[in-house]
């Protein structure tokens, strides 16, 4: 729509009156209709989406970043009460670990039970917080890989799922063609600790990692029952 609104206007400007003599007036009561539309109210007790946007530039991310985004994030997510609600944050927000079971070095200072209670703490009883973060692989003992994860929170504290990427943005999330940029010097081009896998398939369904219809099923069940 906004291209065919340029486009339109340049159309315009150049004297090519077609287009422009067709588009701009349906762009106008397009505009207008916007005015007399209103979406009814929601029936009591619908669950209700809250999305999250700590409002802090790429530019202004670092790996350090952790608490100063997490505190945005919890007050922007508001408190729960007795309406059900989805509360979504953006992903690779959270920095430390949310999962239990890793090796102690992994969480340095942190505690994922601690987290998980802090962030729980911002909801309701019936409430869900899907959590943009990131879930490490280990061999060993050793890490051997992350995911770009979200994980599913209620408000025990408890991870009720957790849900891999399945497709990586070359350049953000991973380094392609490493075999001619890594002797150019580039190794990572965004801030962060592990090297994301990139996906080899749904996960099978009693793994760490749901696919994507049953993390959707799990959402459904929880708030239509």
């Amino acid at each position: 729509m906004t291209i065919l609104a340029a486009g339109a206007l340049l159309m315009l400007a150049v004297r090519r009156w077609t287009l422009p003599a067709v588009a701009l007036p349906a762009f106008g009561l397009a505009a207008l209709s916007a005015l007399w539309t209103n979406a009814p109210p929601p029936a009591p007790g619908t669950p209700l989406v809250r999305v999250v946007q700590p409002d802090i530039g790429q530019e202004d991310r670092s790996e350090t970043d952790g608490e100063r985004v997490l505190t945005a994030l919890e007050k922007l997510s508001g408190q729960g009460g007795a309406t059900p609600r989805l509360v979504v944050w953006p992903e690779g927000v959270v920095r430390d670990y949310v999962e239990d079971g890793y090796p102690f070095y992994a969480y340095g200072w942190s505690s994922p039970l601690y987290l998980r209670r802090r962030m729980a703490r911002l909801l309701g009883p019936e409430d869900i917080l899907l959590i943009g973060g990131t879930a490490l692989e280990f061999n060993r003992d050793q890490i051997s890989g992350a995911a770009n994860s979200v994980f599913a929170l209620d408000a025990q504290a408890r991870l009720r799922g957790r849900y891999d990427k399945a497709h990586l943005v070359p350049y953000g999330e991973y380094l392609p063609m490493p075999w001619l940029l890594k002797p150019l010097g580039l190794a990572r081009l965004v801030p962060r600790r592990h090297r994301f896998h990139l996906w080899q398939g749904p996960c099978e369904p009693d793994a760490a990692g749901l696919r994507l219809d049953r993390y959707a099923d799990l959402l459904r069940d929880h708030f239509l029952g």
